[in-house]
């Protein structure tokens, strides 16, 4: 948005002894787009210049106090002079170069962390620069992108005192192993001009390791110009350390190559002990390697032949228990991490009676520090305690009872006859059927199949038809396409011959036949079988 606009902003003369006016418009937080700018010169020549504010400002981190002849490193800021504090988004960093200009020399600052001691991307562009007289000199820095530059310049002390630093460090180290590290400070130059630095730091690649000489932490004596810290190696191969130093007079980097060893050796083997598995059941031990010897870190691979139908061996890798059976389960041996594994036998259901050769082993195998092949082979117990015929087929046996069951069960209800849905008894007082009346066998309640029961009904002196045989003269059960007729409690059932003559019905029962008419009841009851339709 527009802000002021501040007039009568004075006169300036030009190179060519012309004196011009000139007046300023100021946008604050101007808004993205295009904008457009139109002024009243009242018929006189006029120009127009854009300068751009910038919040980006640079600021000399190193110290500005630096010795004669000797190659230190510059380290500059990129900050925000609103708050002071270091830019360290990647997005604007990518845009920027930072350059020095030291004694005329111009020295490119980078960013990625090659001036040992940096850390990429946090805001510090550091380049290795010697300067070669004595006394106040300027060093010009310069910040570009794209859109802008910026400049500053910083004032330097260029003096003939400065620290020598002799670090005193053992040329090679076992991984792990704590290491003192040592530098001893010395004087160059003019002793009188020179303070000692307030500690040193050690930059073992991304790491660094701070000494000092405060008589603590490792220091044997405070002020005695012996910088002491404690290194512990994480990586084997040949690492070098630079140390620099911070505060005080200046002083040159120095750089010392160490050898990290490692150091490898898996010990005695300690036997691992199940004692006897039985079914659906397991057992553990612990996989030990407390008294090997470690330094460094190894990759390990663990086999095992450990074969027993119905059972399988896991090793728990963190939280996970992975199998042995299947094959190499690698592990890491390190000097600050586990020695010990959970190690089980796991059974199913049914062990079979399976005959063990003694012992099982389980081996672990890898490379030590120089790529020589290393291996352990742990002897491994464990006995089985076979399952019975029931503990393994039980199972199967209860299907088929079940199956069984089932099968009772549905041909129960099956297996029974049922009266045709079409036939029916008449029943008349009468000889003559046509004075009685024609009953639905189905349609009397209680007509149906039981379990495992055919289906069948009582006929009562009484005219009709019960499926209770209290006073019952007659039972009609049913058949596979028949149904059979038997007196009941000694009651006289005879049925009419062909001749018309009536003969007497056997307590066994016969057929009860369509169309041939029956009478009971003391002579008092005639029925007949029909259909309905």
């Amino acid at each position: 948005m527009l802000s002021r606009i501040i007039e009568g902003g004075g006169e300036t003369r030009g190179s060519d002894e012309r004196t011009r006016g000139y007046r300023i418009l100021r946008l604050v937080k101007p808004e993205a787009g295009p904008w457009r700018f139109s002024v009243d010169t009242q018929g006189a020549l006029a120009g127009w210049m854009l300068i751009q504010d910038s919040p980006l400002d640079l600021e000399l981190v190193s110290d500005t106090r630096v010795p004669k002849d000797i190659e230190i490193p510059i380290r500059i800021a990129v900050i925000d002079s609103r708050d002071g504090k270091k830019v360290t988004d990647p997005a604007i960093l990518a845009l920027l170069t930072v350059q020095a200009e030291v004694e005329g020399q111009q020295l490119a600052l980078l960013g990625d962390g090659s001036v040992p001691g940096d850390i990429p991307g946090d805001g510090i562009y550091s380049g290795i620069g010697k300067f070669t007289q004595l006394g106040k000199v300027d060093m010009p820095a310069r910040l570009d992108s794209h859109s802008l530059t910026h400049r500053r310049v910083f004032p330097m002390d260029v003096v003939n005192a400065s620290w020598r630093l002799e670090p005193h460090v053992p040329e090679a180290v076992f991984m792990g192993d704590p290491i003192p590290l040592l530098v001893a400070i010395r004087p160059k130059g003019q002793p009188d001009l020179l303070s000692p630095p307030d500690r040193i730091e050690a930059s073992i690649g991304s790491r660094v390791v701070t000494l000092r000489d405060d008589g603590i932490q490792g220091d044997t004596v405070a002020g005695d110009g012996d910088y002491t810290g404690i290194w512990r190696p994480r990586m084997t191969g040949e690492a070098n350390i630079v140390f620099t130093a911070y505060g005080g007079s200046p002083a040159a980097p120095v750089g010392k190559p160490v050898a990290v060893s490692g150091v490898l050796d898996l010990g005695e083997a300690n036997p691992m002990d199940f004692g006897t598995i039985e079914s659906h059941t397991e057992s553990k031990a612990l996989l030990d390697l407390l008294s090997a010897t470690v330094k460094g870190r190894y990759p390990l691979r663990i086999e095992s032949d450990i074969d027993i139908g119905g059972a399988v061996a896991e090793i728990k890798i963190e939280e996970d228990w992975v199998y042995l059976n299947t094959g190499a389960v690698e592990i890491e041996l390190s000097h600050d991490g586990p020695r010990t594994w959970p190690v089980r036998v796991r059974a199913a259901w049914c062990l079979p009676n399976t005959e063990i050769p003694e012992p099982f082993h389980l081996t672990i195998s890898g490379q030590g520090p120089g790529g020589q092949p290393v291996e352990l082979q742990i002897p491994v117990s464990v006995a089985v305690s076979p399952s019975t015929w029931w503990e393994c087929w039980w199972w199967i046996v209860v299907i088929v009872i079940l199956i069984a069951l089932c099968l009772f069960i549905i041909y129960g209800y099956i297996w029974p006859a049922r009266f045709p849905s079409e036939a029916g008894v008449q029943i008349s007082p009468e000889e003559d059927m046509s004075e009685g009346f024609l009953h639905p066998i189905r349609g009397t309640r209680g007509s149906g199949a039981g379990f495992y029961r055919h289906a069948r009904i009582y006929l009562q002196p009484d005219f009709r038809l019960s499926r209770h045989h209290q006073g019952a003269m007659a039972k009609l059960v049913a058949g596979r396409g028949t149904i059979h007729l038997s007196p009941v409690g000694g009651s006289l059932i005879e049925w009419q011959g062909a001749d018309g003559d009536w003969l007497a019905l056997g307590d066994e029962g016969s057929f009860f036949m369509p169309g041939v008419m029956y009478r009971g009841g003391e002579e008092q009851v005639f029925f007949e079988l029909r259909s309905r339709w």
